[in-house]
């Protein structure tokens, strides 16, 4: 994909950005041009489309081959994006575990110190370094629900795709059992 200079958005069907500031496709119908250009595609039942002649079926079993094609590569891409942000939300946990583990070590050195010169202001520190860790433990909770969600719709959006490529598939299965069809009928006229 072509990646403008001074934007960082690919080129194409909308995008739009994530929560981490990265570039993802919106999946909107917009971001899938083969389903909209492709509704009058050959149906066995009917015949070709337009009314055309046999000849338009090589022709409508090419498009069928590049729709699944398009398809594979949106596939790939949505696959990579999934990696990526997988990627991005383990180094955000253990981001937040260390940040975690480094407020309790130093909330354990501190009630230490406050033991020993400083009780008055140390119950202070305590009870500040105590907010930070309630704070950084919803912040936690609060990555982890969005981790869930983010995959939830990861796991969505590849149901769909895999819905999509099978009837793409259906649909090439078909054309090409029509052509070999057609084109046994006419060898056995010879």
């Amino acid at each position: 994909m072509d990646l403008p200079k001074d934007e960082g958005t690919p080129v194409g069907p909308k995008w739009e950005r994530g929560r981490a500031g990265s570039v993802s496709p919106s999946m909107e119908e917009s971001f899938l041009p083969f389903m909209l250009r492709r509704r009058d595609t050959y149906n066995p039942e009917v015949g070709p489309p337009d009314g055309g002649d046999e000849e338009d079926l090589p022709r409508a079993l090419m498009q069928k081959e590049q729709d699944l094609q398009l398809a594979a590569e949106l596939g790939k891409a949505l696959l990579e994006r999934n990696q990526e942000l997988a990627h991005q939300m383990e180094e955000l946990r253990q981001e937040s575990t260390q940040k975690l583990e480094r407020l309790q070590q130093e909330k354990h050195e501190q009630r230490r110190e406050v033991r020993g010169e400083w009780r008055a202001s140390g119950r202070t520190r305590v009870a500040e370094l105590e907010s930070e860790l309630a704070q950084l433990s919803a912040e936690l909770g609060k990555q982890q629900s969005e981790q869930r969600q983010a995959e939830r719709e990861r796991t969505q959006a590849a149901r769909e795709l895999a819905d999509q490529n099978q009837r793409l598939v259906e649909q090439l299965s078909q054309v090409s059992h029509a052509i070999r069809t057609a084109l046994g009928l006419e060898e056995a006229d010879v």
